[in-house]
């Protein structure tokens, strides 16, 4: 018998009831899904690829509801309890998406009422399906009280994630005390996440061989796991005729890899996924050779980088032969939180070095022949957090991508306190002196991250200490933040490589060091530890004869005399040089030039008063060193806010004043007493250090990645000196004699091992370079730059081109 309807009225209410309870108690989904849920089966993420499509997202009594009904979009409830008070918010994206990398995006919201506390979370999701909890956010952006208007979020790499903005009310530091007012669509990049980026190469000790290194990630950003398949350099002679192949090998690091917190803990502004980091060798090259290469992915997309170039390396003990020195980049201590996403870039600092450094190599590669960048610790300040390794990738790429990036380990990459079971260099592990700074602050990565995205030459420890050659110069890497004292593993090996230098070859010996030996900058605990450095390895540095040591460490930069145990040590020399007549010298002891003011925040300590310091700035910039031959090396700092070089030195050397370095030494005290500065002492009267300027938009903190922005920079802003125009230099000077060394035993001796005295030779005037015509950019002289660099190779080399059609892509 079928059911009366008074009987069936009461069932329906309470079934209505009850879907009405469920349905008010159950969240539903949209782009948004809770971490180890699955979406419904008819969710489709909004497609980027279609705009039209993506609209945006508002909210309203606790449910986020679409503003446009083109799009598909399911219901996500928000945090906390439902109230009816909530703000009827709107947020969405201006700009075109997909974006490219490196590009902006604007946001527009509008909220009806001023809590005082609402902002804008930025995301960097890395599967769409599993998309990051509210409190998992890259960065936050306040909107101090505006409740309507546009946010530029600048500066968006390609970290292999979809871009996702939120808009809250509330603390940023507890997700239990902010709720989620609306949220735009995914962002997505339009070359994918499997794009190669982070591209850098680096020298392996082989002048027939240069490594190729790039990161990427999945094929695309909803994929659940990343793909397996092989990507390749391809490479050749011509830039039309990439006819040689090289399969590329795959690694990549975990949170648990590395030793200690916080680079263990997975959050997306410590450790997130490094992606993939491939690591690739081209092989029989001819040392000195020009080569064009690019890589090429294997996955469904076809992704491929730009064509790159660059130069295998000159062989050891080739000396210039086309006019121009044979010239490298050095400094240290670049990075430091250097991609704000909202606002200016810090000017003058590490987009600037590494921009100017891309004008040297693209303006004045007549003059210089550029080799290589040695980058002596502290890499990207990241601290614990990919993100910031993921930022310093980006900025060095167009420069090292054409250049040898070589780097040492600093604090900031190493230094720890647990976990040395997991330590790449292996045991003892870190070193801590006594009496050293607390700066041991590398965020728990104990090189982990250096040592996987930066392969050394395989001639010592991997990236913590190495030698490699190039030209006249033999180089020598090693690491302050591991044992350096007599009879240690690094100090053993170091002893046992500066003995098999052949000066014949390589007449110089350039040494790198993070922390400095010598710097006079009032920092107590820091000058005591140089004294304690300069216990371990100064002798050995008088013993082999190094002729320049590089460090960074102090965020300045300070030149010394020749110096040995605080003796300056040198034979003046009868000619002068330059406009200024430069008094000249014979260097008989290492001169140590630190430059550590790459981009991290200069210092603003006093001076303690020495003798041995020629010229100490507090400004950033960064190292250029020009071999001319075996007794000639000019360097020059120079300054990033002048655009010009602020500081340079002839260092002239025989190479044959360490057979009696200790009896010069001793005589130069006999004849002087240099006063040692207590730490604490009083600082030298001095003038006090203008103002700084307020920060403003740096001119040349654009990311160089195309020619168009290379043009931007240096063309439409030529009342600035961007940069230092020089003549071409003349032939060098005729090398003085050196004679063949007597090889020193691999232990160090107590007295000094003979080296034959080379017979004198004078330096005629003829023999030095006439100095650089130094001069501004005209706009007349801008005209002829601008139609000259329109068919300069090299600036095509910076040329961005045009991006290949692949499916699904606009």
């Amino acid at each position: 018998m079928a059911p009366s309807r008074q009987s069936t009225l009461p069932a329906l209410l309470r079934l209505g009831l009850a879907l009405l309870v469920a349905a008010a108690t159950a969240p539903v989904h949209v782009h948004v899904s809770a971490r180890g849920q699955r979406p419904p089966a008819a969710f489709q993420p909004c497609d980027p690829l279609a705009p039209q499509r993506c609209e945006f997202v508002d909210a309203h009594d606790g449910f986020f509801a679409t503003a446009q009904h083109r799009a598909l979009a399911h219901i996500s409830r928000m945090h906390g309890p439902v109230t009816h008070d909530r703000p009827h918010a709107l947020l969405r994206v201006v700009t075109p998406t997909p974006i490219r990398h490196l590009d902006s995006v604007v946001l527009a919201y509008d909220i009806p009422d001023d809590a005082g506390n609402d902002w804008i979370g930025i995301y960097c999701v890395e599967n769409e399906l599993e998309p990051n909890a509210d409190d998992d956010f890259l960065a936050a952006h306040p909107l101090q009280g505006s409740t309507r208007g546009e946010v530029e979020i600048r500066r968006l790499l390609n970290m292999r994630c979809s871009w996702h903005f939120r808009l809250f009310r509330g603390s940023t530091r507890d997700e239990h005390k902010h709720f989620r007012l609306a949220h735009t669509p995914y962002v997505r990049m339009a070359r994918g996440a499997d794009h190669p980026f982070q591209i850098h190469l680096a020298l392996t000790g082989d002048p027939t061989q240069m490594r190729v290194m790039w990161v990427s990630g999945a094929a695309f950003s909803g994929a659940p796991t990343p793909p397996t398949l092989p990507q390749r350099v391809a490479f050749g002679e011509r830039a039309d005729a990439l006819d040689r192949v090289v399969n590329a090998s795959r690694s990549t690091y975990a949170a648990s890899d590395m030793c200690e917190a916080p680079a263990t803990t997975v959050h997306a502004t410590l450790y997130r996924d490094p992606g993939q980091l491939w690591d690739a060798v081209l092989v029989g090259l001819e040392p000195g050779k020009q080569y064009f290469y690019r890589i090429e992915t294997m996955t469904p997309s076809g992704a491929v980088s730009k064509v790159f170039q660059f130069h295998a390396a000159v062989a050891a003990g080739q000396p210039p032969t086309d006019g121009r020195p044979q010239s490298f980049f050095v400094y240290g201590d670049m990075g430091d939180d250097v991609m704000p996403p909202v606002g200016s870039l810090p000017s003058d600092r590490a987009g600037t070095t590494a921009n100017l450094m891309l004008v040297d190599m693209a303006f004045e590669r007549q003059q210089y022949n550029w080799l290589a960048v040695v980058h002596i610790g502290d890499i990207s300040y990241a601290k614990g957090r990919t993100y910031i390794w993921d930022q310093f990738g980006a900025i060095i790429q167009p420069v090292a991508a054409e250049l040898p990036y070589m780097v040492g380990v600093g604090n900031h990459d190493y230094c720890y306190f647990n976990g040395v079971e997991k330590d790449p260099s292996g045991p003892p592990g870190a070193f801590h002196p006594p009496d050293a700074p607390t700066d041991c602050q590398s965020g728990g990565e104990c090189g982990v991250p250096l040592s996987r995205r930066y392969v050394m030459p395989a001639t010592g420890n991997g990236v913590f200490w190495y030698s490699f050659d190039t030209g006249l110069v033999h180089h020598v890497v090693v690491s302050t933040e591991h044992d350096y004292t007599p009879g240690s593993r690094m100090y053993n090996w170091l002893v046992s490589d500066l003995g098999r230098v052949d000066r014949r070859r390589t007449p110089w010996v350039f040494l790198y060091v993070h922390r400095p030996m010598y710097c006079s900058e009032q920092y107590e605990l820091d000058y005591k530890l140089s004294l304690f450095i300069r216990q371990s390895l100064e002798t050995l540095c008088g013993i082999y004869g190094v002729d320049v040591v590089f460090s960074g460490h102090y965020h300045a930069y300070e030149r010394t005399c020749p110096v040995f145990q605080e003796m300056c040590l040198s034979e003046p020399l009868p000619e002068t040089w330059g406009p200024g007549r430069e008094a000249l010298e014979k260097a008989l002891a290492p001169v140590h030039i630190m430059a550590g003011s790459a981009g991290a925040y200069v210092d603003d300590a006093d001076y303690y008063p020495v003798t041995w310091s020629r010229r100490a700035l507090k400004e950033y910039g960064y190292g250029r060193v020009h071999v001319h031959n075996a007794t000639h090396v000019r360097y020059e700092f120079k300054g990033n806010h002048e655009r010009a070089v602020v500081d340079s030195a002839w260092i002239i050397s025989h190479h044959d004043w360490h057979h009696d370095i200790f009896e010069r030494t001793a005589e130069a005290k006999r004849r002087t007493k240099a006063p040692t500065p207590a730490p604490g002492a009083a600082p030298p009267p001095s003038t006090p250090a203008p103002t700084p300027p307020p920060p403003e938009e740096d001119t040349l903190g654009l990311y160089i990645e195309t020619a168009d922005d290379l043009r931007h920079v240096m063309r439409e802003k030529v009342e600035v000196p961007l940069y230092e125009r020089t003549t071409a230099p003349p032939p060098p000077p005729t090398p003085l004699p050196v004679s063949d060394p007597v090889p020193v035993p691999v232990a160090v001796p107590a007295a000094m091992s003979a080296m034959p005295l080379p017979v004198e030779t004078p330096l005629p005037p003829a023999a030095l370079p006439e100095p650089f015509a130094v001069t501004k950019l005209s706009r007349e002289d801008a005209t002829v730059e601008r139609e000259s660099a329109r068919a300069d190779p090299l600036a095509s080399a910076v040329e961005d081109l045009a991006p290949r059609p692949t499916p699904g892509t606009s």
